[in-house]
């Protein structure tokens, strides 16, 4: 991966020393080289992580023949050896072997509509007209790689990491309106808000648009799209054992796709189905595999009981790290810091942990098993919903709502969220129209609406924060368009149900692993957030000494999930808007100092 910056002004020039050390703070992003280039109304810079095409040629910023259009990029394209082909054919003379230079022809040729609509990967990008002052900023379909901007003063900034933007802003205050919104819901906010005043994040499947005077946010892809009613009977009717055989081949071509690289591959395995499957097929295409799995005494057991057999049964290079319990607290206060967002999950810092074994071993590119469970029913929280005798298709599932009991007022940021989310819900059931039944019709816009809210809200931005702050980049197999296109159309049977193991969720995907690796992957998940629960006891922080309570009514007598939020949010509050660093032990009592800071002693 790598990281962009680009600013943009009417008449006060940012300082060329501001510009700089902004983009020195992405040096996590990018390790492998950082430039930038300048001009009377423009800056841009860029700090790469090298993956394909190592060579100079592709550094950036990166210029077509002419020197008229100027690219910063971040992610990589899988088909673009497709593309690629493509271009030489019609005549287009390549200057490097990059994904980068292709993305950037097409978007020359093609415009940014057909050429998004084209492309398969993840992505940020700035592509900026040096002759009339106007750029375009876009991520990927569904949120994969960050971009944030402001707009402040005549200036326009942009940037894959926050604390770029902090270095260029005038001011560095809370945005107080998502507080309670995190605090409330699954710990999440609006895909596009951020915990600071006046920076927002670029929706998935969104571009940027606009001069140093003015921009306007466009919309180029909404998951729901990718749902047909031809195509969805059409699944309906064919047997399950042909579904099966479809999800392999897909799934098979998606490993594929994500193992173009001109650098060592590897991958996240925990022993859960998803993973576990990934690593099968990559197992199937790749020669040069290494896994890595994480041991957590104590809170999994799954991966010393399934990752050894999938081990003997297909046999690769293995790295194992043991994650010790008593350092989490002060990984954490780390983990906050690099992502700069109170913790989504409570895995970050035993994962983030993980990256870093894998890139001191020379692997800078690790493939994940992420992103299934927004669109397959993975979650516990379906099991309630659709349990339930209300069979309303626009119906909330607890992930993507609030629980306003937890706080009491949300305030106007947590009205603003929740008809965002009854918005999309209208526009989703409104798209899938009559599927035969509404608990049918609840569970398709249920898991649609996760992938539309939850995947770019939480499980993307947490996966790229931990990654990133190790310096290696993170695929997602999962999110290959093509089997998203195809689980999205399938029966809401093959994702919720009963599945022989006993299992209710995922179904399909279940089918698929006890056929292919054995019924003994379908396990119960586990994980290592559970050291998140381990920590947040209520004997163990002073709340009085909180910070954030100076702003907030803090609940009273607050669950472990509640705590684990408030503690987050502390240290948010006092990395970011309080400059502070050494303040763990203020915050906990003598009960917690002993547990957690003479236990990680």
């Amino acid at each position: 991966m790598c990281g962009i910056l680009f600013c943009t002004w009417q008449s006060q020039p940012l300082s060329a020393d501001a510009f700089e050390a902004a983009l020195g703070t992405m040096s996590h992003r990018g390790p492998d080289h950082r430039a930038s280039e300048r001009a009377p109304n423009f800056a841009i810079g860029h700090a790469r992580l090298s993956i394909i095409d190592l060579s100079a040629a592709a550094h950036q910023p990166f210029s077509d023949a002419t020197g008229r259009w100027t690219f910063g990029y971040n992610g990589e394209i899988y088909n673009y050896k497709v593309l690629r082909r493509e271009l030489i054919e019609r005549g287009v003379a390549l200057r490097t072997s990059s994904d980068m230079e292709v993305l950037l022809e097409l978007l020359l040729r093609e415009g940014i509509e057909k050429t998004l609509a084209r492309v398969r990967g993840m992505f940020a990008f700035v592509l900026l007209d040096r002759q009339t002052g106007r750029f375009v900023a876009a991520r990927d379909h569904f949120g994969q790689k960050p971009l944030y901007y402001f707009e402040e003063g005549g200036t326009i900034a942009i940037a894959s990491d926050i604390r770029a933007l902090l270095r260029l802003k005038s001011s560095c205050l809370p945005n107080f309106e998502v507080w309670p919104v995190y605090l409330a819901s699954q710990g999440i906010v609006l895909p596009d808000d951020t915990f600071f005043e006046g920076i927002h994040a670029i929706p998935a499947g969104s571009y940027l648009e606009g001069t140093a005077t003015s921009t306007v946010l466009k919309r180029y892809f909404e998951p729901w799209s990718l749902f047909d009613r031809d195509v969805y009977r059409e699944a309906g009717a064919v047997s399950d054992d042909a579904a099966v055989e479809g999800l392999e081949q897909l799934l098979r071509q998606a490993v594929e796709r994500h193992l173009v690289s001109d650098v060592p591959v590897g991958i996240l395995l925990s022993g859960g189905i998803d993973s576990s499957l990934v690593y099968w097929y990559t197992g199937d295409a790749s020669q040069r595999l290494t896994a890595f799995t994480k041991l957590s005494p104590g809170i999994e057991t799954i991966p010393m009981s399934i990752v050894p057999r999938l081990l003997g049964d297909r046999p690769a290079s293995a790295v194992f790290r043991v994650e010790a319990p008593e350092s989490y607290t002060e990984r954490l206060v780390d983990f906050v810091a690099a992502s700069q967002f109170p913790s989504r999950w409570g895995g970050g810092p035993p994962m983030t942990a993980l990256c870093r074994a894998a890139r001191q071993l020379g692997t800078t590119v690790l493939l994940g098993g992420d992103c299934v469970d927004e669109y397959a029913a993975g979650y516990r929280t379906i099991e309630p919903l659709m349990d339930g005798a209300n069979d309303d298709p626009y119906r909330l599932h607890s992930i993507v709502d609030l629980d306003v009991r937890a706080i009491g007022d949300i305030g106007n940021g947590g009205r603003r969220f929740l008809d965002a989310q009854r918005t999309l819900r209208r526009r989703i059931v409104e798209h899938l129209g009559d599927l035969g039944g509404r608990r049918e019709t609840l569970l398709q816009a249920t898991l649609l609406h996760d992938v539309a809210m939850f995947l770019p809200a939480c499980t993307l931005p947490h996966s790229d924060a931990y990654s990133m702050a190790a310096s290696v980049e993170l695929r997602n197999p999962m999110l290959d368009m093509d089997l998203v296109r195809y689980i999205v159309n399938q029966p809401g049977r093959r994702k919720f149900g009963t599945h022989r193991s006993g299992h209710r969720n995922k179904i399909l995907f279940r089918e698929l692993a006890a056929r292919r690796l054995g019924d003994y992957v379908n396990v119960e998940k586990e994980g290592t957030r559970n050291y998140s629960m381990a920590i947040s006891k209520p004997e163990y922080w002073d709340l009085d000494a909180f910070a954030i309570g100076r702003h907030i009514a803090l609940p009273e007598a607050p669950d472990g999930r509640m705590l684990f939020r408030l503690i987050n949010l502390e240290f948010h509050t006092r990395i970011f808007f309080e400059r502070q660093t050494d303040f763990l032990p203020s915050l906990l009592t003598a009960a917690g100092r002993g547990s957690i800071l003479e236990g990680a002693a």
